[in-house]
């Protein structure tokens, strides 16, 4: 089976998270990319111009988010960024709800199609300027950014967790880095993750 072979590739890529993995390879993949030109070692694009983060850099995003102790998995995940929606089928599959902001109108419905003919659950989803966030139902426990910005902004920080995670990428048009940051009371810790390749964050919608 295609996707057994993929997560064995990710395996030797150096994703080791028993969730994230098992995620992967429950998630039909067919929903959201064609197989047949799939590898999972490059970008793949997306329609209209941007790049949607390939299966390695979702694993990439998702394996230090979710603890492999399940008394200790994130319950609320705020995903800034739907894409095609395929890393928002994988958060699905482990947390208890995922909110996430699409600023492309057509891609959303793009997305809302995908999930009701595959039966994605337990998402919910909006048209909006994802800067902004989701404040009613935060704050929430990790928060995944799918575009790159100089600085955090201070509505990620508002809406994170106390102790909860997020997924960053900073950095400019040349260079991005990936970060993990952690909130506790008013530090915010970064650490560094390694080099990706993301759209930049984009104010507004369309």
């Amino acid at each position: 089976m295609i996707q057994t072979q993929w997560v064995k590739q990710l395996q030797q890529l150096g994703i080791k998270n028993e969730i994230v993995l098992s995620a992967i390879n429950t998630v039909p993949w067919q929903a959201f990319y064609e197989p047949e030109t799939f590898d999972a070692d490059i970008e793949l694009p997306v329609d209209m111009g941007d790049v949607l983060s390939h299966i390695y850099q979702v694993a990439v995003k998702l394996q230090p988010l979710f603890d492999e102790k399940a008394d200790l998995l994130p319950k609320k995940i705020l995903e800034i960024g739907t894409g095609r929606g395929y890393q928002t089928a994988v958060i699905a599959e482990v947390v208890e709800h995922v909110y996430s902001i699409e600023r492309n109108r057509s891609r959303l419905s793009d997305v809302e199609k995908r999930f009701l003919e595959w039966e994605v659950k337990k998402v919910s989803l909006k048209y909006a300027d994802g800067f902004l966030g989701w404040p009613e139902f935060s704050p929430y426990d990790g928060i995944v950014v799918n575009a790159y910005v100089e600085t955090i902004p201070e509505t990620f920080i508002e809406q994170l967790k106390e102790g909860a995670k997020m997924i960053v990428p900073m950095g400019n048009e040349e260079n991005q880095i990936l970060y993990l940051v952690t909130k506790q009371g008013k530090k915010v810790t970064k650490t560094m993750m390694g080099v990706v390749h993301e759209p930049p964050f984009v104010r507004g919608t369309e």
